[in-house]
């Protein structure tokens, strides 16, 4: 069904006070005014599109665009009235462009039409997120691109303000990035015109920083050496290659402050959550493959992993083995001895319960400053669940440990294999064990519970229908029961005999009963079981070893975006952690930018073009249904608009959409 739009639809609906404000175009007529403008179902709005189409020899579509333009100008009065009018009252955009286009062809100058805030036709575009009517004013006036209104704002700027992110990710391609790296920086006493720091506070505008990113990287060409002419001639400029030699990757804007300053300035303030620190946060929740993968990123992680992170989460790590020993050896040395509490007989013991208490009391305080800093996070990771539980299990070891009994020991057997899982999260410190540890973590969370279910649900009804079905054979249920493969001492005459020897099949690959004849089955009962058996070790664990194939090979991609991720993690954490004044590795360590190699920017430009545009579908694709993707178009303008970063990279894949 073809939707169609109303002539109220086309007008965007304001307030009382601002149809009452004199400075308005709008207010000069009434909104029924408006609606006859383009109301086109009278028969002499036809006669009129009818004469147009004579008279110049237009399609219908033409004809009708100019008639409703001229009963808006009749309305408006001037033609500059009604381009003011069209940008800030027409909510269709292709209506808005047409328009305006007409009234340019006409002899209208659109730089001459401003509101009474001075913003131009390109601020008011990117107030209303109007991508293509922001390049059709760039390309006919592209002085707009710089140009303030009354508050001394650039269109980007009013972007961003607006949160219109399509439009301001447009608008900082278009413009040069020394000029769109101006905007993050201070100035003296001044503050930056846009904060980096609060543009990745609340992350919603994802397109702009991708596009900020773009900007950081700057082609370096060699030139080429001019000496007297009697040594050596002057090279030609056509012998210079076209590829640029090295590049320049900026840093200094990702590490400053709210106020855009940056760590070498005397005014810099010690913020604990930088950009870096905001970005690292949101990719927990969101996996933006584009931003994740950028180059920009990838190389500022490499960096600060290199000079200081690695470090310290190796000195964490070293720490966590210690805190593993000395919890082995005192539960052990404990278990081994008569009497837990004679502390007499194993001088040694004394002195590593006091070690272990205190390591565990610092791990409780480090996990309730995790808490604090990020409690949202904090209480949806359950993986800090997991650490909490075997440290309070130790305590709980130790607090039973007094009055005696068996507690103690089934504490402390929990307290150790809860505790020594917790070693994985320092895999990230090495790529192919962390690696190896996600896709592992991944397909156990992907596949087992779905087998489980449809296990259960087998298992189940097999249990009961197999019991029920002895009775048909024989009356003695406690002769048939003890016939069945499960030797279990646990196992009493019931149903959950049946089931922990239907359990023991899918472990083992056993029979669920010893001997079928000898049992005294009936045929219903041996049907059951051949049909359980079949069902369980033929069908399903079969099913679930080609599962978790598929799933390991599915998983690989989203396995190093998440190895990623924890990296940056670890590395937001332990700056987090130096966030002190006299104390500050951001700080320490902070460059402006650096210079890397074409080959290694090529190397990097590749794997993030593969990981952001597959050519070929994935073993996930197939398997899946995929949603229908977003196809981002981005415009080629004229080269004084354009990111420089863009026009080096047409080999190597470009960091634009």
């Amino acid at each position: 069904m073809i939707h169609r739009i109303a002539a109220e639809d086309l007008i965007l609906q304001r307030s009382a006070s601002q149809l009452d404000d004199s400075c308005s175009i709008a207010s000069s007529f009434t909104l029924q005014d408006r609606v006859e403008a383009i109301q086109q179902s009278s028969e002499e709005f036809h006669e009129m599109v009818k004469k147009e189409m004579r008279e110049k020899g237009i399609d219908r579509s033409q004809a009708m665009d100019l008639v409703r333009l001229q009963r808006l100008i009749d309305v408006c009065d001037t033609k500059e009235n009604t381009a003011l009018y069209l940008l800030q009252d027409w909510n269709y955009e292709p209506q808005v462009c047409r328009f305006l286009r007409l009234l340019c062809s006409s002899g209208v100058n659109l730089k001459d039409v401003v509101d009474f805030l001075h913003n131009t036709p390109l601020h008011i575009a990117a107030t209303k997120n109007f991508i293509s009517l922001a390049k059709f004013l760039i390309d006919s006036y592209p002085y707009m691109l710089m140009a303030i209104n009354g508050q001394s704002e650039l269109p980007v700027e009013t972007a961003i303000r607006h949160s219109q992110d399509d439009v301001a990710a447009f608008l900082i391609r278009r413009m040069d990035h020394r000029r769109v790296r101006n905007l993050f920086k201070a100035k003296k006493e001044r503050k930056a015109a846009i904060s980096l720091v609060k543009l990745t506070e609340e992350f919603r505008m994802q397109k702009t920083i991708l596009a900020v990113l773009d900007c950081l990287i700057s082609p370096r060409w060699p030139h080429p050496p001019c000496l007297p002419s009697d040594i050596v001639p002057c090279l030609s400029w056509e012998h210079l290659h076209d590829k640029p030699t090295h590049f320049h990757v900026t840093y200094d804007i990702l590490e400053s402050d709210v106020n855009g300053r940056f760590p070498d300035d005397p005014d810099y303030e010690y913020t604990p959550k930088s950009f870096y620190y905001n970005l690292t946060k949101h990719f927990q929740q969101d996996l933006n493959k584009e931003i994740l993968n950028h180059v920009v990123i990838k190389l500022l992680t490499e960096r600060k992993w290199e000079k200081y992170a690695a470090f310290w989460f190796r000195v964490r790590f070293v720490n966590y083995l210690v805190f593993l020993v000395a919890l082995s050896a005192s539960f052990m040395s404990a278990a081994t001895s008569d009497d837990p509490l004679d502390y007499k007989s194993a001088p040694g013991r004394k002195s590593l319960e006091i070690l272990l208490s205190l390591m565990t009391f610092w791990f409780i305080i480090d996990e309730i400053s995790e808490l604090k800093r990020e409690p949202l996070a904090y209480v949806k990771d359950y993986f800090n669940y997991l650490d909490l539980s075997g440290y309070f299990l130790i305590a709980a070891t130790f607090v039973f440990r007094y009055p005696g009994g068996d507690a103690q020991w089934i504490f402390g057997s929990l307290a150790i294999m809860i505790n020594f899982v917790g070693i994985f999260k320092y895999s990230v410190g090495d790529r192919y064990i962390g690696l190896y540890i996600k896709c592992l973590g991944m397909v156990i969370y992907k596949d087992i519970p779905r087998f489980l279910v449809v296990f259960t649900i087998i298992l189940l009804a097999f249990s009961i229908s197999f019991y029920i079905a002895l009775k048909a054979g024989d009356h003695d249920l406690g002769r048939q029961v003890d016939a069945l493969g499960s030797e279990f001492a646990l196992c009493k005459n019931g149903v959950g005999c049946v089931m922990l020897a239907g359990l023991k099949t899918w472990l083992e690959g056993s029979s669920v009963v010893r001997s079928l004849p000898t049992a005294g089955y009936s045929w219903l009962g041996a049907l059951l079981a051949i049909f359980f058996m079949m069902s369980v070790v033929i069908i399903l664990l079969n099913v679930l070893i080609a599962q978790l194939s598929l799933t390991y090979e599915m998983v690989q991609e989203e396995s190093l975006l998440s190895f990623s991720v924890l990296r940056m993690q670890s590395v937001a954490t332990i700056e987090w952690q130096s966030r002190f004044k006299y104390w500050n590795l951001r700080k320490k360590y902070y460059v402006p930018g650096e210079i890397k190699s074409r080959e290694e920017v090529e190397e990097m430009m590749k794997q993030y073009r593969e990981s952001t545009n597959p050519t070929s579908p994935t073993a996930y694709e197939k398997w899946h249904v995929q949603e229908p993707s977003k196809v981002h178009v981005f415009y080629e303008g004229p080269i004084e608009h354009k990111n420089l970063f863009t026009p080096v990279l047409k080999e190597t894949g470009s960091l634009r959409h």
